[in-house]
């Protein structure tokens, strides 16, 4: 049998901003309860239908509960990604709004 040790991983995350450029055919289908936290659970990148190839087709899943699927799906031809703190070593896969250190909903940070 094998054994687990708490702890045993570590992980290096930080903050990141992704900025999709040229978004076309943008569809969301999501089903949240009042105040329930949006947290994306799988990024997938596949060619698009374009026949000259000049998108790739994104789907964002988010965590949701059985049978209450949520997702966002777009064209879209790149992206750009920007951290906004320096990375941190850690236990866990996810980062809590203090570690966030002071990025807004709209993408800007704060200089507090």
């Amino acid at each position: 049998m094998a054994s687990y040790k708490l702890g045993a991983y570590k992980f290096s995350i930080a903050p990141a901003l992704l900025r999709f450029q040229s978004v076309d055919k943008l569809t969301i289908h999501m089903l949240l309860d009042y105040k329930e936290a949006m947290q994306i659970s799988e990024i997938t990148r596949s060619r698009s239908n374009d026949p000259n190839f000049t998108n790739y087709h994104w789907t964002i899943k988010l965590h949701s509960y059985f049978g209450r699927e949520s997702y966002i799906e777009f064209n879209a031809p790149a992206f750009s990604q920007v951290l906004t703190s320096q990375p941190i070593l850690t236990n866990r896969q996810n980062l809590s709004m203090a570690e966030r250190k002071g990025v807004r909903p709209e993408g800007r940070l704060d200089n507090t």
